[in-house]
């Protein structure tokens, strides 16, 4: 398969993994076989690497402080699966007092 530059990532991510799979693959090659294999490989390996680079967006560990002082109940709603987001947000967001984390099934 060909690759991509890096830089042209930020045009497919942010609308779940098929869409990035169906962006990265030649247009020849977009059959539900090869599609459903890629998203197996693709959510692997995501499993395996993706708390190297993961991290809040500057500034929200203290936006939520502060906004947990208000008592308004917070709430995580994500396009990643229900369970990478339950792992994710106990990981790079603990302590925090979500009513609800749910992430895509």
């Amino acid at each position: 398969m060909p690759t991509h530059p890096i830089d042209d990532y930020r045009y497919y991510v942010g609308k779940g993994l098929e869409h990035l799979v169906r962006c990265v693959l030649p247009k020849n090659n977009l059959k539900d076989r090869i599609i459903d294999e890629c998203l197996i490989s693709m959510k692997l390996e995501y499993s395996k690497q993706w708390a190297k680079n993961s991290k809040p967006y500057p500034d929200i560990p203290e936006l939520l402080t502060e906004l947990e002082k208000t008592s308004l109940p917070m709430a995580i709603l994500s396009n990643k699966t229900d369970e990478f987001t339950q792992i994710m947000v106990n990981s790079l967001l603990p302590y925090r007092s979500f009513k609800v984390i749910r992430g895509f099934n």
